[in-house]
């Protein structure tokens, strides 16, 4: 029995128990596994080789349609690892190639990246025990991440996701307890935070440009956003992390309101939509960095999903302006995000545009004209319920003699 084989499986168990890497698959006949961890930047797939083969054409083909299937899960980084118990260390574009034996390994880097790699075990005295030995430890090291990953990892991969749907049902809840004080639900949604145009000019409540996004107006707005985020968001957090995903979200949602404000009207805008819309966003650019948009059972389903989202807009009370505005939002940071080396001169155009459309839009905020429209009975009905029943007389004096002197500004009493 060759004891390089009990090597390659006592190196891919350290990897499974230290680094969160899952074994993808064992070619026995090719004397090589493959091993995955879509949340490591650097070497996301790792390939034990215990022939030391050279590699022939037919072979690095097949190897770079390999990752191509895996690119879905990880990052632009497509970088392909392969530990070679045997033969030589080489490079190629998208490949390191790097020996490893008990006394040496040809990119000393390695050791520093994954801490205890130079420790495992070559010594075998008894082969078919050890053999044994290895495969059941890797073998129920497998069962266990399988076991807790219907939990823990998922939470872990949707830490972000999991945040943005609980404050919106929290903000749901409010939104329910404060229709027992004021009797409407168009004032509950403007005290809580909704994005109520008047109240953003007139008292500079910058803050509603955020808190917008997690009101609804009613149950099913909450689920079908909520269900949106979740759907598209397990997939992105995964490939990009919680950093990434939270400003997406965050930044969505503002350029999504941002774009409403520039519109001349009054309309209350709420929803998580905006959101939503800038992970749509997101994946699309990520589908073309990684491929993805080549399989043809994807780009069906894209296509399909970008129809039903186009007719979506077209229904009444639906900020389409808003929806537009997270989609640029997300497409723009899916090609900041990239690290596609060809993307490079798209990445720089991206920063550009991104920061031309961010001055146009705070020109267009400052000069537009007055709303076509003004619901003095509203604002009334807000002030007084904030007066009578929370006592916040200092807020509404300022917000009233603010309202006065915006709504006098722009000709409305005249």
């Amino acid at each position: 029995m060759d004891t390089h084989q009990i090597v390659s499986l006592r190196i891919a168990y350290y990897f499974v128990k230290q680094h969160d890497y899952r074994l993808l698959t064992i070619n026995q006949n090719q004397g090589e596994l493959f091993l995955l961890n879509p949340a490591h930047d650097k070497y996301p797939v790792i390939r034990i080789d215990t022939t030391g083969t050279p590699l022939s054409v037919q072979k690095i083909t097949a190897l770079n349609q390999f990752m191509v299937t895996q690119q879905p899960l990880i990052r632009g980084n497509n970088q392909l690892l392969s530990l070679t118990l045997k033969g030589e260390a080489e490079h190629y574009d998208n490949h390191d190639i790097v020996l490893i034996t008990q006394d040496s390994i040809s990119d000393p880097s390695l050791y520093d990246e994954f801490k205890g790699l130079s420790k495992v075990d070559w010594q075998v005295s008894n082969p078919i025990e050890e053999l044994r030995q290895v495969v059941a430890a890797l073998n129920k090291e497998t069962q266990s991440l399988r076991t807790k990953t219907n939990f823990r990892t998922a939470m872990k991969n949707t830490k972000a996701i999991s945040i943005f749907s609980a404050i919106s049902v929290v903000f749901f809840i409010l939104t329910v307890l404060m229709d027992t004080v004021t009797g409407n639900r168009i004032n509950s949604l403007i005290i809580l935070g909704g994005f109520y145009k008047p109240f953003v000019l007139a008292g500079y409540e910058i803050w509603r440009f955020v808190t917008a996004g997690f009101l609804h107006s009613d149950i099913l707005h909450l689920l079908a956003n909520v269900l949106a985020l979740n759907n598209i968001g397990m997939i992105l957090e995964k490939i990009y992390g919680v950093k990434k995903i939270v400003i997406t979200i965050l930044v969505s949602i503002i350029m999504g309101n941002m774009f409403v404000h520039i519109a001349d009207t009054t309309a209350l805008t709420i929803g998580l939509s905006g959101g939503v819309y800038g992970l749509f966003g997101l994946l699309i650019v990520n589908a073309f960095e990684s491929g993805l948009i080549r399989q043809p059972t994807f780009r069906n389903q894209l296509t399909f999903i970008i129809i039903i989202n186009v007719m979506i807009n077209f229904l009444p009370y639906v900020s389409w302006l808003g929806h537009l505005g997270g989609l640029v939002s997300g497409l723009m940071l899916g090609l900041l995000y990239s690290r596609v080396p060809r993307w490079k001169a798209l990445r720089s155009s991206a920063q550009k545009a991104s920061i031309l459309l961010i001055i146009m839009l705070l020109t267009f905020s400052v000069i537009r004209p007055a709303q076509s429209q003004v619901y003095g009975g509203t604002d009334n009905e807000v002030i007084e319920v904030l007066e009578n029943k929370f006592n916040l007389t200092w807020y509404t004096n300022h917000l009233k003699q603010r309202l006065i002197k915006y709504y006098e500004s722009r000709g409305v009493f005249e």
